[in-house]
């Protein structure tokens, strides 16, 4: 660069400044002159240092950004997975303790009958055994008439076969039972096994999420102020429906976020959303937002996008919402226990009204995962609903989660379906699930991928 430079400006040049030069040079203006060019020469040598270090770490921080954005993809990616299988497990596990309840209730029963019985059974065995010792020259001698104790003794053994068949048969389902009991306990200790194995590895890949959070600071402090904006907001909103409407107004006025360094959001192509007709509920979690591509490298000085570009799409997700109404994901493992609709108790336990969405009845600690892809617009806690997690899914759809114990999404974040949202509590855990289409509640349960009673992940 400097050889260029210094080419550059002697070639500009003209003759009269040669000839004005060479007079200088040949009078004491000489050395000043020359210290001048010294000094421009070390100030464009240092100019040029500065710029090719810059170019360095400019080029050090990109490349570090894509390898943080892999990394945090495949965790990412990992996280879901281990949710789900959590979700299935957990799904076991009250399976089985359904059918252990069921089986101590037939062996209860079965001992019960076993019990009334007894006597009886006892009674005719007894009589069958003395039967049986008593010579035949000894039946003359029994105070019953000959007639009788034939007549008992043909009774005592017609009745025989069928005591013996009622003994067998008790004894055999006593047996079953006792067997899938042993059964059934060895396999809830291997589920609860595998299950302590998998939070370990979710705490793990948590500690690992909090790390790459760290690193990227300016992420985490955008990620801050949205919260603190958002809790505000929450503290001035009058109702659920006052909350979703004011952040739907500030949404619309913000900036589009950058969802990942040094790349614009790109525009999904029509076609390519029209082609996804039936979404699969366990492929959902692999769908990304805005096509979950690393960041590419920063363009170069007057190759930039420009904001026009940026602002093409206003929510960017991996797929329609609507292509994927009845294949959402299960935020929860558990029980519908109460229907959209139905009437039941507000959140502050006295008034009743109509549910405007369902509850699940889970385990304790169950994991609470998204339904689908969106960005987390609202988390914390609020009013009557304890922590309430809102998700914008696009095209004008919310789902709306509460009853958390514990919450494991920030503000601004996006997540996809499946991906850990956060935790159950441990005392009759209910999960609250509420879907709104423009600032309207919808019937959850035609868009998840369950519709009976028992709901799993």
């Amino acid at each position: 660069m400097m050889r260029f430079l210094r080419a550059n400006t002697a070639s500009k040049m003209s003759l009269p400044a040669l000839a004005a030069f060479a007079v200088l040079v040949a009078g004491g203006a000489a050395p000043s002159f020359a210290q001048s060019l010294q000094k421009v020469d070390r100030k464009l040598d240092q100019l040029e240092n500065q710029l090719s270090e810059q170019q360095k770490q400019e080029e050090f921080l990109s490349r570090k950004s894509r390898e943080l954005w892999t990394e945090e993809q495949a965790l990412q990616s990992e996280a879901i997975s281990v949710a789900r299988r959590t979700q299935r497990l957990e799904t076991t596990l009250t399976d089985l303790e359904d059918q252990l309840e069921t089986l101590e209730a037939r062996e209860k029963r079965a001992n019960t009958s076993l019990e009334d019985k007894a006597g009886q059974y006892a009674r005719i065995l007894m009589a069958l055994q003395r039967l049986s010792t008593t010579p035949p020259e000894a039946v003359i001698a029994l105070p019953t008439s000959p007639q009788d104790t034939l007549r008992s003794a043909v009774l005592l053994k017609a009745a025989l076969p069928g005591v013996e068949q009622h003994a067998r048969d008790l004894r055999n389902e006593l047996h079953d039972i006792s067997t899938l009991r042993a059964d059934i306990r060895d396999r809830r200790e291997e589920m609860a096994t595998a299950t302590a194995a998998l939070q370990q590895e979710r705490g793990s890949l948590a500690t690992l999420l909090d790390e790459k959070r760290r690193l990227r600071s300016e992420t985490e402090a955008e990620a801050r102020e949205a919260a603190k904006a958002v809790s505000k907001l929450a503290d001035e909103a009058k109702s659920l429906g006052d909350l979703l409407a004011t952040l739907r107004t500030r949404a619309e006025g913000l900036p589009i976020p950058r969802m990942r360094p040094d790349e614009p959001i790109k525009q999904q192509p029509e076609p390519q959303l029209a082609k996804r007709t039936e979404p699969d509920s366990d492929t959902l979690g692999t769908s990304t937002i805005a096509k979950n591509e690393p960041p590419k490298p920063p363009a170069e000085k007057g190759n930039a996008p420009s904001a026009e570009s940026a602002d093409d799409e206003k929510f960017a997700v991996g797929s329609s919402i609507t292509l994927a109404r009845g294949h959402l994901r299960m935020p929860v493992s558990g029980k519908v226990v109460t229907l959209f609709g139905e009437k039941s108790r507000g959140p502050d336990g006295l008034t009743v009204a109509r549910s405007k969405g369902i509850e699940i009845s889970t385990r304790e600690n169950a994991q609470v995962v998204s339904p689908f892809d969106g960005k987390v617009v609202f988390s914390g806690p609020f009013r009557g609903y304890g922590r309430l997690l809102i998700i914008e899914h696009g095209e004008g759809y919310h789902s709306l989660i509460a009853g958390f114990d514990r919450l494991d999404s920030v503000v601004g974040q996006y997540v996809l379906a499946g991906e850990p949202v956060g935790i159950m509590g441990e005392t009759a855990p209910k999960l609250y699930l509420e879907m709104r289409q423009d600032g309207e509640a919808i019937n959850p349960l035609p868009w998840l991928a369950s519709k009976n009673g028992k709901v799993s992940g």
